[in-house]
């Protein structure tokens, strides 16, 4: 996401004239690894460096007309009934009803999570959190903070990293050289040049003894030594052995896995699921797993069973029962069982949030429902994801 104008959105005259050079926004469909991305490693400038919106942003309901006129230069979606905004260069909160909930006074603004919002404050660029009523629970005193997850919000003192409580006190020392958030009360750090992982109370789990490990999943840690990957159950055995020279974390009880250049899916105890090895293969949701075989896409299930053969040209992830195809270049729908819902119609096209998916026409910036009819026509320039029954717009 763009640094200091970012939640700003692209023009759709923009984007549909971008849509004639390239084939299609895709996700991340290989399973080769990626470095943790922290969500406060680029952020905005000052207040003269935010520039004023053109066409300013509001949002729309679900009749597709505006609930909250449009008036702000750049908004969020809605979390927790609140929704960050920007006039001018400061950021501030609304409510449902359009009202300013937090007056306009940060650098920096986030959703709310956990019944708490992470801001970023001038003129000194410290991070803190405040709450619904914008009072300060913890202190802006941080340079890099993240989020809350499952109670615990990540925190850079110094070069190392600890954990916050809801309460602001470093529940868990800053004694890691890195660390993940948590997940499924586990976290990822690193202590002395290895990983391992730490309970929410900062204990050690699994000692800091692999080249790298992830937070737990399905009661399954991924973990790597001597240039393997294996899993390790929560009382730190092996599951599954260190042979294999790629891997991904556990999803719904199975887990990719390479030993060459071929990916296969595993059950939580090592044992082959599927036959037929791909040249990708990774999670696309809801129980199903895409793959690629000579250059085109098709998903299967948990047992194996390929659903769709490989016969597009590019797959997205599932939402509420539908995923994203593409042929050629435009794109339409398909259904969990493998049906087509909509031909391939649209420039582009993304997920569905609350019952409806936006996507590029010819006409500019639409939303169809879960039969691929339209629901709200083509009136903005610009649309986002519902979130609380409401879509920013302009």
């Amino acid at each position: 996401m763009p640094a200091a104008r970012f939640f700003t959105g692209t023009s759709t005259m923009i984007l549909l004239s971008s849509l004639l050079l390239l084939p299609g926004c895709k996700e991340d469909p290989p399973p080769a690894e990626k470095p943790a991305q922290d969500s406060t490693a680029t952020l905005p400038g000052r207040a003269e460096d935010f520039d004023k919106a053109e066409q300013p942003w509001g949002f729309i309901g679900r009749n597709g007309r505006f609930r909250i006129p449009p008036r702000f230069d750049e908004v969020r979606a809605f979390s927790e009934g609140l929704a960050a905004v920007r006039l001018g260069g400061y950021w501030g909160y609304i409510d449902l009803e359009g009202r300013m909930a937090i007056e306009p006074q940060f650098q920096a603004a986030f959703p709310f999570r956990e019944g708490l919002a992470r801001v970023l404050t001038y003129p000194d660029s410290k991070m803190g959190f405040i709450n619904r009523s914008g009072e300060w629970v913890i202190d802006q005193a941080y340079d890099q903070l993240n989020d809350f997850e499952e109670g615990r919000a990540r925190v850079r003192v110094g070069a190392q990293y600890g954990y916050l409580n809801g309460q602001g006190a470093l529940i868990i020392e800053p004694t890691f050289d890195r660390a993940s958030d948590f997940q499924n009360g586990t976290a990822a750090v690193r202590s002395g040049g290895k990983y391992g992982l730490i309970d929410t109370l900062g204990q050690w789990m699994i000692p800091a003894a692999y080249a790298k490990t992830d937070p737990m999943s399905n009661r399954r840690i991924r973990a790597r030594q001597e240039g393997y990957y294996g899993f390790l159950r929560p009382d730190g055995s092996t599951a599954v052995p260190f042979e294999w020279l790629d891997a991904r974390d556990f999803a719904n009880d199975r887990a990719v896995v390479s030993r060459d250049s071929l990916y296969q899916l595993i059950d939580p105890n090592g044992q082959l699921i599927t036959a037929t090895a791909y040249q990708q293969l990774w999670y696309v949701g809801e129980s199903f797993w895409a793959f690629e075989q000579e250059g085109r896409y098709g998903f299967l299930d948990r047992n194996g069973e390929e659903i769709v053969p490989a016969q597009f040209d590019q797959l997205m992830s599932f939402s509420e029962g539908l995923i994203p195809y593409r042929m050629g270049r435009r794109w339409g729908y398909l259904h969990q069982d493998g049906r087509v819902i909509t031909p391939p119609e649209f420039f582009l096209a993304w997920g569905f949030s609350e019952g409806l998916a936006r996507v590029a026409t010819r006409n500019g910036m639409a939303f169809i429902d879960t039969t691929g009819a339209i629901a709200i026509p083509t009136n903005f320039q610009d649309v986002r994801d519902f979130s609380e029954g409401l879509a920013p717009g302009r």
